[in-house]
């Protein structure tokens, strides 16, 4: 699933394999949220399913900029029900991501990071066109979140 997923990235959501992924996702819901930071002002599009644990970010052109997918209870969401990879689901570890996809590019130890609190490891893999980010819990080490991005 990740491997396609990935594939979507900078394509446009209203494209035929992309709105037929988008379809098989339950209760998505289309929003934008404004973002202030450093008194610039941004407006984020996003397609969001919190039951099912899935994210899309897109330009406003409907370019996908990144996916996310949560485990049990980050940010609120469900668990992204479907599996991530053939033996590769949320209740995986550091070393079950590596025996799938090898040495991460980069990698980020447990940290405390401001209103954030602790969280946890983090690792990513580089690709030619985009990146595949994963987040472990800081207390069970099991896998929490999956973002796949634009490069």
């Amino acid at each position: 699933m990740i491997a396609l997923l990935a594939s979507f990235i900078g394509s446009k959501i209203d494209q035929p394999e992309v709105k037929r992924f988008l379809e098989t996702i339950p209760n998505l819901k289309a929003s934008t949220q404004e973002l202030t930071a450093n008194g610039t002002t941004a407006i984020e599009y996003l397609l969001t399913s919190p039951s099912h644990g899935f994210q899309l970010r897109h330009h406003p052109s409907g370019a996908i900029e990144s996916i996310f997918l949560m485990g049990e209870g980050k940010e609120g969401f469900s668990v992204y029900p479907f599996p991530l990879q053939t033996d590769l689901s949320f209740s995986a570890k550091r070393a079950d991501v590596e025996a799938t996809f090898g040495v991460p590019d980069w990698s980020k130890s447990v940290s405390k990071i401001g209103i954030f609190g602790l969280v946890g490891e983090c690792i990513r893999y580089d690709f030619q066109s985009h990146f595949v980010h994963f987040q472990f819990n800081a207390t069970t080490n099991q896998l929490e979140q999956v973002t796949l991005f634009e490069r």
